[in-house]
């Protein structure tokens, strides 16, 4: 993991390298599958999802496209929710298959539990309710940026974590 001190005149140095760091350089790191984190010089803090955002906001003003504004929509949206309601709502908004087929097995685990079906009903609505077949086709069109990659909503996953654990700490320090 690269880790990079940023200091309170706004430079951020990489500790790694031992050479000062530019945003730009931070997005080609984590584009390039690094790992970083970035702390506060002084407090030690962990400004990771900070810095993050940042480079989103310096790449959608420079290149534009990057996030689509439905999302960004959905985020300011689910600002005013629970740190738990808001991950699980990009959860469904990243992947609804996947976050569909948890739900559905997380019903049928209580169900199972609480008795109100037997294990072979629950093996029979399992099979039926997550046949893949029954995943919902996507019909793209071909002018259509590619839909993403694994690799992508992972790291949007960690960055929703990071920012997670930054609201946290803004909630203790309001306290």
């Amino acid at each position: 993991m690269v880790v990079i001190k940023r200091y309170s005149n706004r430079k951020m140095y990489n500790t790694e390298s031992k050479a000062y760091i530019t945003l730009d350089e931070i997005s080609k790191l984590v584009q390039e599958g690094q790992e970083i984190q970035v702390v506060d010089h002084l407090t030690s803090a962990d400004i990771t999802a900070a810095t993050m955002s940042q480079v989103l906001a310096r790449q959608e003003k420079t290149v534009g496209g990057i996030i689509p504004q439905v999302m960004l929509e959905r985020l300011v949206q689910l600002s005013g929710l629970t740190l738990f309601s808001m991950r699980e709502s990009m959860k469904a908004f990243l992947d609804p298959v996947a976050y569909m087929s948890s739900d559905i097995t997380r019903r049928l685990d209580l169900l199972l539990q609480k008795n109100q079906i037997d294990a072979s009903l629950y093996e029979e609505f399992k099979k039926l309710l997550l046949d893949p077949d029954l995943d919902p086709v996507l019909i793209r069109n071909e002018e259509e940026e590619p839909a993403a990659s694994i690799e992508e909503v992972k790291v949007l996953l960690n960055q929703i974590d990071e920012l997670e654990k930054e609201l946290e700490k803004l909630e203790q320090e309001k306290k």
